[in-house]
């Protein structure tokens, strides 16, 4: 795990060469938000309701709007 969060954390310190910190975040989070709901829908036997998936495009989306803001 903690291999994990190391790699992690070197990769984010090489794409945020390159790009904005916000975008880079706010991409990773969106990712791993996204991550999370499936690997518990895939694995854990969770429902996927449509107060889930409206939750998720909304997060996907602000993050869109947000990456679109900062390339203005």
């Amino acid at each position: 795990m903690l291999l994990g969060y190391a790699l992690s954390y070197w990769l984010l310190v090489m794409v945020i060469q390159n790009i904005p910190v916000s975008v880079a975040y706010a991409t990773w989070s969106r990712l791993a938000t996204a991550g999370i709901a499936l690997i518990g829908v895939l694995f854990l036997q969770e429902r996927l309701d449509l107060a889930k998936v409206a939750g998720i495009a909304m997060i996907i989306v602000g993050v869109a709007v947000l990456n679109l803001h900062e390339a203005h």
